[in-house]
């Protein structure tokens, strides 16, 4: 029953003024309002061997048992009362309930105002000897109540018989009364934005619940783009269906498969999300050209998902950058390598440039490959120094020494010239007797033909010098230690 009313009804058979449940279960009554209702027990309500009643939001006032109850009476039931109010009410064993010994109730926000037990037996609640009435707070929102105790949450709030007595009646002290915080935290993908309610909301569809204790509808979260929920009360964005294969969603909380877009292009795929639209394996994307084949060589082109900026190179082939689509073999394959998400270039270290033709600063070209420079600086190089220092003072000794000799002959050679001369004035009275040979051997540019050849010698020792000391760095190859200071 839900939003009904009674007033001033009366029991002709003693038990509920109001209604009156035998032998039934899961009786459920919703706002509704129970005023002046009279009977013998249970002025406005009596369970008989009944289970799982609910009473929820309801109203008992001004009520009266001449007997046990003034508004509700338990003979072998159970029942839940939510967030009901009970005020002057009365009877003469609990003024607003009345609990035998093999009844339960449990009460989720309660509220007693102006209640009266005539014989001083529980003035709100009355329960016989081991009879079970188990109190909690108002669940506020973002939990629920709950029927279960355990020994972990329950406490005893009425620890001596005297207190016990005086509230709930002489017979309840040998009875249990808690007051627990029986609320429990909404779980993962369900809200409750109302106090004092039984249970939680799912989250709508095209929407989860990542968290506990949400207390509004709107603290669930859209599903995330590629995928959709047509269910309600899911944990977890992984929970929402993924958009089928060649489609895509590109909006969160999608609560429908019809959401999801089919891809336009030809050749195109749906991606791993299920966000976007991309090329197959074999293609890759070209601005606004949409899928191209893969050139037949140069490009690797094996997944899907490839761009022209990200299309990935083979070992060996090079192109001039991320927006470039000619792809060249390099000369020397070892220069260029495989790159999987080329940005132009993809030159090995050391190399750069066109086709990676060019040796980085640092490394210099021997044949075609580009080797680090060897520093010219240490011990060796010393030795080196040393050795061609005293190539050259060598050498200069041995030139001077040739030129003294030289020009000593050149004297000793005058004097002669120049009895033979007198000899030959004397004998011959002109010189144009003298041979061809003599006139060449004595003349003045065949002397300094002779010095060149000389000093030609010096040069050939210093280039020699030169070349010996550039080996290692030209070779790169190292001396023995026993030629390193």
């Amino acid at each position: 029953m839900t939003s009904c009313t009674f007033t001033s009804s009366t029991s002709t058979l003693s038990l509920g003024g109001a209604i009156f449940f035998s032998s039934s279960s899961e009786a459920t009554l919703t706002s509704c309002i129970f005023a002046s209702s009279s009977a013998s027990d249970g002025g406005a309500l009596a369970f008989q061997d009944s289970s799982g009643a609910i009473v929820t939001s309801c109203t008992f006032t001004s009520s009266s048992a001449t007997s046990k109850g003034g508004a509700i009476y338990f003979q072998h039931s159970s029942a839940t009362i939510v967030t009901s109010t009970f005020s002057t009410n009365s009877g003469s064993q609990g003024g607003a309930i009345f609990i035998d010994s093999q009844s339960s109730a449990l009460f989720l926000g309660f509220n007693f105002t102006s209640n009266s037990a005539a014989a001083l037996e529980g003035d709100d609640v009355y329960f016989e000897d081991h009879g079970v009435a188990k109190f909690m707070g108002k669940c506020p929102a973002g939990r629920f109540g709950h029927e279960e105790l355990t020994s972990k949450n329950a406490i005893v709030v009425y620890p001596t018989p005297d207190t016990v007595s005086s509230c709930f009646g002489e017979d309840s002290k040998n009875s249990t009364v808690y007051n627990v915080d029986g609320c429990d935290v909404c779980p993962t993908g369900k809200f409750q934005d109302e106090e004092n309610q039984m249970s939680c909301k799912g989250c709508s569809v095209g929407t989860y619940g990542a968290e506990p204790g949400l207390v509004k509808e709107s603290d669930c979260t859209g599903c995330p783009k590629g995928r959709y929920s047509e269910a309600r009360g899911l944990s977890s964005g992984a929970a929402c269906d993924k958009c089928d294969a060649g489609k895509f969603g590109d909006e969160e909380g999608a609560a429908s498969r019809n959401s999801c877009k089919p891809c336009q292009r030809a050749n195109e795929v749906s991606n791993d999300s299920g966000t976007a639209c991309e090329c197959g394996a074999g293609y890759y994307m070209r601005a606004e050209d949409g899928c191209i084949l893969c050139p037949p060589e140069g490009a690797i082109c094996d997944e899907q998902g490839f761009t022209l900026a990200n299309l990935p190179l083979a070992a060996g082939f090079w192109r001039a950058g991320n927006s470039s689509e000619q792809i060249l073999l390099c000369d020397n394959e070892k220069a260029c390598f495989f790159n999987s998400s080329s940005a132009g270039g993809s030159c090995m270290t050391g190399y750069e440039g066109p086709m990676c033709s060019l040796c980085s600063t640092g490394y210099a070209k021997q044949m075609k490959d580009c080797v680090v420079c060897v520093s010219s600086r240490g011990p060796f190089s010393i030795v080196v120094l040393v050795i061609c220092v005293l190539l050259a003072l060598i050498a200069g000794v041995c030139y001077v020494k040739s030129l003294a000799t030289a020009s000593a002959a050149d004297d000793e050679d005058g004097g002669e010239q120049d009895d033979r001369s007198a000899q030959t004035a004397v004998s011959t009275p002109s010189s144009k007797g003298r041979s061809f040979i003599t006139r060449i051997a004595s003349s003045k540019s065949f002397q300094q033909l002779s010095r060149a050849r000389k000093s030609s010698k010096l040069r050939q020792t210093l280039a020699y010098a030169q070349i010996i000391s550039s080996l290692s760095s030209t070779l790169l190859f190292t001396f023995p230690a026993n030629f390193s200071v």
